[in-house]
């Protein structure tokens, strides 16, 4: 098995290979004070006694800014290694090194991963992981094409609408992305909606490493609570516009998971955009007062325009609970706002400039925010209809 920490210092010698580009070097303001936290142990942090890593340690790694991204690849890496070794750790999302988030993509590897815990006869549906390595021996993804393979891996499973796609299907001139070419069952559809929200996960936190050391202890905070924020924000807008609330649970959880994914990666695509962010020159405190009032009437519109249902198992939100929805929507919005405004005048402004920052931001999300909650308004009904 590989030395842990050689396996580290080698990748810290090379060059990134995952993650967002890198931050522009005036990512943090002029006047902020250098950040306070101390060199990130991540032996002792954590608790690394043993002679190999687990999936616990690079999750651990991960959720912390200050633990370097070489590290948790580092351990991953480690933990691939021992997993065959070891049958009480937890396995290896081998969906890591087929998507590259928390590494790079490595189609070889995520193959011997899958081929690591697809053991033994299906029995009942088709896993995600056995649909996932039957598509790449279909392909020849990470190794050669094998047709056979593919047909022991789906023997004995049971004939869900997945298993019979995969049966007839042959290699195509384009390699498959299962989760979105396979004709999956609800119960898969949810597990790929949950990958997604993980690879958007991933890269909040790749810029939150990014991002901290350069950040004072005030801006560090302000980041922290402003994701809080958000991720209140994407969670109570998912549940308002669940539509599938009272159907059945895995087209309401695929719903409210796939939702949130997205605009994850929405903000991830936000965040990075505030490393290259620049004062603007001017900012009219009467422009922001007209964008809250084109607000108000966006709101007002959806509080009395219900939300429509063609097809069961969708169920329309009662008046009553769907106001209240959307109320608490913009509650966690508006939290969010002003956290994203202190957020912005704590990392890229000065006395000068934090006012102008200020009314910015808050004019951008606020316009913003009119245009998604219009997104999210039914047309009014035809009053000329029967």
């Amino acid at each position: 098995m590989r030395s842990l920490c050689l396996a580290l210092f080698a990748l810290l010698a090379s060059c990134r290979r995952c993650g967002a580009a890198p931050i522009a070097s005036d990512a943090i303001a002029p006047d902020a004070a250098p950040t306070d936290a101390a060199p990130y142990d991540w032996h002792k942090r954590l608790n690394l006694d043993a002679s190999h890593a687990t999936t616990d340690d690079v999750d651990h790694c991960y959720a912390d800014p200050f633990c370097p991204e070489e590290a948790a690849e580092a351990m991953l890496m480690d933990a691939l290694d021992f997993m065959p070794l070891d049958a009480s750790v937890a396995p290896v999302e081998c969906y890591r090194f087929y998507y590259g988030y928390g590494t790079r993509t490595d189609l070889a590897l995520a193959r011997r991963c899958l081929e690591a815990q697809v053991i033994g006869p299906c029995e009942g549906h088709a896993s995600l992981d056995r649909i996932f390595l039957a598509v790449m021996a279909i392909d020849g993804q990470g190794g050669p094409k094998d047709p056979a393979r593919k047909t022991a891996l789906l023997t004995g499973c049971s004939e869900d609408i997945a298993v019979e796609d995969l049966a007839t299907r042959t290699a195509g001139a384009t390699p498959l992305d299962p989760c979105k070419g396979v004709t999956l069952t609800m119960f898969g559809e949810w597990e790929c909606a949950q990958i997604h929200e993980r690879r958007a996960s991933w890269v909040l936190a790749s810029l939150a490493k990014e991002a901290f050391p350069r950040f004072s202890s005030a801006a560090q905070a302000s980041w922290t609570k402003a994701n809080a924020a958000w991720d209140a924000y994407e969670r109570a807008e998912a549940s308002e516009l669940d539509i599938f609330r009272d159907g059945y649970s895995y087209i309401k959880n695929v719903f409210e998971t796939e939702h949130i994914a997205e605009l994850g990666t929405q903000r991830a695509a936000d965040l990075h955009a505030m490393f290259s962010y620049a004062a603007p020159a001017a900012c009219a405190q009467g422009d922001v007062d007209a964008a809250d009032a084109d607000l108000r009437r966006a709101l007002a519109a959806r509080m009395t325009t219900g939300d429509t249902c063609e097809h069961a198992p969708c169920q329309p939100i009662p008046g009553a609970e769907q106001k209240s929805l959307i109320a608490a929507t913009h509650r966690a919005w508006e939290q969010f706002r002003d956290a994203e405004v202190a957020l912005y005048t704590g990392a890229r402004g000065t006395p000068t400039t934090n006012a102008l920052i200020a009314c910015d931001v808050k004019l951008r999300l606020t316009r913003k925010r009119v245009r998604v909650v219009a997104q999210h308004t039914p047309d009014a009904p035809d009053a000329s209809a029967p």
